[in-house]
């Protein structure tokens, strides 16, 4: 899959996670993607009703940011594959499964970690379930 970072770059609604460690005791998470010389610059907020910064309202919910991670990711060889390195040290693959630009896939098999992502804050569950079912089909073993 050829993936246009161009296109590709903006925020985004995680709308499903499952093993993805920055998102411990989130209620909600955004995940804002740049272009730069390197590849990708990433910046995932965590929200919870017990943060204190940035507010965000979901679904009537008023939370506010717990904590943030800043990374970049590194394309490697393998097309829509990364190298995602965080300032904390932590790394990890950063495949793009699946996109058309308003929704995304990323993940990594070997540890299961994978986030379903959209650029509309409350997708239909019809659209949600649709890319749970390919996640089963990619290999994922939902939670």
């Amino acid at each position: 899959m050829s993936i246009d970072l161009e296109k590709y770059a903006g925020k985004y609604y995680e709308i499903y996670k499952q093993n993805a460690f920055y998102a411990f005791g989130c209620e909600a998470s955004t995940a804002e993607y740049k272009v730069i010389p390197e590849g990708l610059s990433v910046l995932n907020i965590c929200y919870s009703k017990d943060g204190t910064g940035q507010m965000y309202t979901i679904k009537q919910v008023e939370l506010r940011a717990l904590r943030d991670i800043r990374g970049i990711a590194t394309p490697t060889d393998v097309n829509g594959e990364y190298d995602l390195l965080f300032e904390t040290g932590q790394s990890g693959l950063y495949k793009i499964f699946y996109t058309d630009y308003v929704y995304s896939m990323v993940g990594d098999l070997r540890t299961n970690y994978m986030t379903i992502i959209s650029k509309i804050p409350y997708p239909p569950q019809k659209k949600i379930n649709e890319l749970l079912l390919m996640a089963q089909e990619f290999g994922f073993k939902l939670k």
